[in-house]
């Protein structure tokens, strides 16, 4: 999922935004058992010297397995708090206001840019509204507003609340992309990362189905997704500070099936010398090649496929590839 799990995440740069403030009544109230100084071997708590970067990664690796690990095994002590499916991903809630500390529109513009290229170019003239499903905290919409009109659709209500304070000129909607239904034809339809939650053909047949119906004759569909036939199981660091408040996540994707992986992320939250650890697992879908041009064409698409470019792998602790393809589809006029 490469913990854009909707959004890319970075270093903070000293760009400012009109950032929400950490709301410390939603955080978790996970504490940092005892034990866990005694089982990373460091009991002292002094922090270790560093001989360079390739230590320091190694370092977080290690501790990244132990975490992940431990939340596998079920360890109390390591979960801090139990997902539930009523309150809804911690990530995208609770945890919400951490993309901000972790990234921002700064960080991914290059990559944005990239996927309106191929909207823009194909899209006649005057073609200038876009519909984003999976909007996330809204960093990518900073871009997408340059060139269109842009209405964003979320599940997440935490995720939206930020997105509603970055871009106050785009329309956001809470919703299911499913199943959401918004009275609008659009130019373009964009689904950058969260069409991965779409965990059965079935649901992935309605999110282009959603797609379809919103689109306006000729007009165009972006999917940035993984296939399953290159999918490569890999771990992720994320880091980044704010006024004090440093956030590290850890992120590990290992296959869990023949249409589906599992994506296990671990916060390592610090206020000074308070810490916090908050795990949760996110069950995600996997699909190869034919069946996405299977389900496309089905919705009456022409579909081009292209490699997107690789960001994620300057979060890898070690070397390895995470590719992802982009399918650029036309519904018919």
């Amino acid at each position: 999922m490469g913990k854009s799990v909707a959004c890319l995440r970075g270093s903070l740069p000293s760009t400012s935004y009109d950032f929400p403030e950490v709301d410390k009544k939603r955080m978790p109230s996970a504490k940092i058992p005892p034990a866990i100084p005694r089982r990373l071997g460091n009991a002292s708590g002094r922090e270790r010297p560093s001989s360079g970067p390739p230590c320091r990664c190694l370092s977080l690796l290690g501790l990244a397995g132990l975490l992940i690990e431990s939340v596998r095994a079920g360890t109390p002590a390591l979960l801090g708090v139990e997902m539930t499916k009523n309150k809804g991903w911690l990530s995208y809630n609770n945890l919400a206001w951490t993309d901000l500390i972790l990234s921002t529109p700064d960080d991914i513009e290059a990559e944005v840019e990239a996927l309106c290229r191929p909207l823009l170019t194909p899209c006649k003239p005057g073609a200038r509204t876009l519909l984003h499903l999976g909007c996330g905290a809204g960093l990518y919409d900073r871009v997408f507003k340059r060139h269109f009109r842009v209405t964003g659709v979320d599940v997440s209500e935490g995720m939206l609340e930020i997105a509603r304070r970055l871009n106050r000129d785009v329309r956001y909607v809470r919703g299911d992309m499913r199943t959401v239904r918004l009275p609008t034809a659009f130019d373009a339809v964009a689904i950058p990362d969260s069409i991965s939650y779409m965990k059965t053909a079935g649901d992935l047949a309605k999110a282009v189905a959603t797609a379809a119906v919103h689109l306006k004759p000729g007009g165009l569909l972006l999917i940035a997704a993984h296939l399953r036939e290159q999918f490569r199981e890999n771990n992720f660091v994320y880091e980044g500070r704010r006024r004090g408040v440093r956030v590290t996540v850890f992120e590990n994707n290992t296959i869990t099936s023949r249409t589906g992986y599992e994506a296990t992320i671990v916060y390592l939250i610090r206020r000074g010398r308070k810490a916090e650890i908050v795990s949760e697992r996110h069950a995600l879908g996997l699909f190869d090649g034919p069946t996405w041009r299977r389900i496309l064409t089905r919705k009456g698409f022409s579909v081009r496929r292209r490699k997107a470019g690789r960001v994620y792998e300057r979060y890898m602790p070690r070397e390895g590839e995470y590719p992802q393809v982009l399918f650029i589809c036309r519904k018919p006029r």
